[in-house]
């Protein structure tokens, strides 16, 4: 196995230093975790789990910024409810648009809690890219809405199909798309 790279870090719950170190080959990919004073352990993902885990390892991620930022939540007016319950970032809720994705891009809409300002609307491929901008435009109390997209947006509904012209005017009569 190649080595990829080597993390140090203060482990935040025991306070001892530890290390992840990243290795490659051509089957799989594996973590090696080591605490200063408790020993190793190697853990081996083969390649078609490594995204699983790269997913699992951004929801985490999400799941901590988000439980940071609720208790920095600058705006919860009390008579909007605020309460524990089923969010974005659930296991559950996760799971669900993670098997979606597994099957069609999906439609979000985002909906800014108090926010005076209209909706935006994306289309996301991966959790990976749908977590970021989670990450970069969501804020506590924020709405959202997800469609699949290939079941709300079927080919005999398409409003219209052009191309995008040279500088001349002209588009290609052929082409792979």
């Amino acid at each position: 196995m190649q080595e990829i790279a080597t993390l140090a870090f203060t482990d935040p719950e025991r306070g001892k230093e530890a290390a992840v170190i990243v290795r490659a080959s051509p089957q799989a990919v594996s973590l090696c975790l080591t605490l200063s004073s408790d020993g190793d352990v190697e853990v081996s993902f083969p390649l078609h789990r490594v995204s699983a885990l790269i997913d699992a390892l951004h929801s985490a991620t999400a799941v901590s910024r988000t439980a940071a930022a609720a208790r920095q939540a600058p705006f919860a007016p009390s008579q909007d409810g605020w309460r524990e319950a089923d969010h974005l970032l659930s296991a559950n809720v996760v799971s669900r648009i993670q098997a979606a994705l597994q099957d069609s891009p999906l439609i979000l809409e985002h909906r800014f809690y108090r926010g005076a300002r209209s909706p935006e609307r994306s289309v996301f491929e991966s959790w990976a890219q749908l977590l970021q901008y989670l990450q970069e435009a969501a804020t506590p109390g924020d709405a959202f809405s997800l469609w699949s997209f290939d079941a709300a947006c079927p080919e005999h509904a398409t409003l219209l199909s052009a191309k995008y012209p040279d500088s001349d005017g002209r588009v290609p009569q052929f082409g792979a798309y």
